[in-house]
């Protein structure tokens, strides 16, 4: 019995092997495997395909069956198999090209069309085409029959054509991107959407999202997409993009099967719909904060189950990472000192001031509900506005105290 296995062909794009046995062939896919007798043969035919060769079976009942992807070595081996085993004979095809056409190709909301100066060469419906690719100085269109069409071009035009088959499901408009700072529409579509600033544009996948948090505040919220692939403006990479939304109402058209025709009610609750439903992603909504600075950032510090979210300004500090909490300028007796500050000891120390000492109580709940260590510094240890900001960046060790010592 004959051994010879092809790996690595391609049957109606399935990938899988060919077998050869003794009076059979045997073609063993990704969900199924066909066996074809040495009787059931009519015509063998291998032809150049797009890349490597394909050997095309026409079988005793008017069956076609074309395998692609076999090398030309590979052709070699498949000669001598059915020559020797079946007494059966393949056929080289050559390929010619009949005629050439220059023209154009226009892309319009229902049809791929190419035409010359005074005619219409064809005409593809857009629903047809599953995917476009680039091959060497080719764009190469496959249709959902199979059926492949390569155009050559010398202008780079197949990320233009992606983007316009692409099947765009709604358009969010001006909305306050506050991280990085500028007015955004996003243009979204099955797997990714578009980030159109004023100075910058993004395409950002939806499996780059990691987290969707939505931030409420009294009348607005905070919109916070977290990226596993930071995006590049200029030489600063954004992790995270940040949105303020508002409360009025609005009103978004839609064309996708998971949204509705028309998306009415507050902005901020209309675009996390659109988001959550069009990227399956869930969201994490968190209503606790705390008024604050970090720095020269005017802000607020949510608390979630996960982690600490600061904003506008993104920062993020995971709970699992938090060695000690230290509170600052909360033992003062000063009537004028209506707040307090705290650093948060985790892979660096994070200094939040101008917290209002009246909520104090929810935070030293939050942390003791999820085991959070707290600290809180005597008055000898107080160093009021005078913080030095170093001691930002340094060893955690010289930050934390401990809590014994501070008792």
């Amino acid at each position: 019995m004959s051994n010879l296995i092809i790996d690595q062909i391609v049957v109606n794009n399935k990938t899988g092997l060919m077998e050869f046995g003794n009076e059979y062939l045997l073609l063993k896919l990704e969900d199924f495997t066909l066996t074809i007798q040495k009787n059931e043969f009519r015509t063998l035919e291998v032809f150049k395909s797009i890349k490597n060769y394909c050997l095309r079976i026409c079988s005793a009942d008017g069956k076609v069956i074309d395998i692609l992807n076999i090398s030309e070595n590979d052709v070699n081996k498949i000669r001598r198999e059915f020559n020797n085993n079946f007494g059966l004979e393949i056929t080289s095809i050559t390929q010619e090209t009949l005629c050439t056409t220059d023209g154009n190709l226009i892309i319009s909301n229902n049809s791929l069309a190419c035409v010359t100066q005074d005619k219409l060469i064809f005409s593809v419906p857009t629903s047809n085409i599953v995917k476009v690719a680039e091959l060497h100085n080719d764009v190469v269109f496959t249709l959902d029959e199979g059926t492949e069409l390569t155009f050559a071009t010398t202008s780079k035009v197949t990320e233009s054509l992606q983007n316009k088959l692409s099947k765009e499901a709604c358009i969010a408009e001006s909305l306050a991107c506050v991280y990085p700072r500028t007015k955004a529409n996003l243009m979204f579509y099955d797997n990714y959407f578009e980030f159109k600033g004023s100075s910058y544009d993004h395409k950002i996948f939806y499996d780059n999202i990691t987290d969707i948090l939505c931030l409420s505040k009294v009348k607005d919220k905070y919109l916070v997409i977290k990226l596993s692939s930071p995006i590049l403006q200029g030489q600063t990479k954004y992790e995270d993009i940040v949105f303020a939304l508002t409360t009025d109402d609005v009103q978004i058209a839609a064309k996708h099967p998971k949204l509705k025709d028309y998306n009415s009610g507050e902005q901020c609750d209309v675009i996390l719909e659109i988001l959550t439903k069009i990227s399956g992603k869930p969201y994490k909504n968190c209503e606790v904060y705390f008024d604050c600075n970090n720095k020269v950032n005017l802000g607020h510090l949510f608390v979630t189950s996960g982690f600490f979210q600061f904003v506008p300004k993104p920062i993020s500090i995971p709970l699992n990472t938090i060695q000690c909490i230290e509170i600052q300028r909360l033992t003062l007796n000063s009537g004028q000192l209506k707040t307090f500050d705290i650093t948060i000891s985790a892979d660096k120390a994070y200094f939040f001031t101008h917290l209002n000492r009246d909520r104090f109580g929810e935070l030293e709940d939050f942390c003791e509900e999820h085991h959070i260590k707290m600290v809180v510094a005597g008055e000898d240890g107080y160093e009021d506005e005078s913080f030095n900001k170093e001691e930002e960046s340094s060893d955690i060790s010289g930050v934390i105290l401990d809590s014994e010592e501070s008792q």
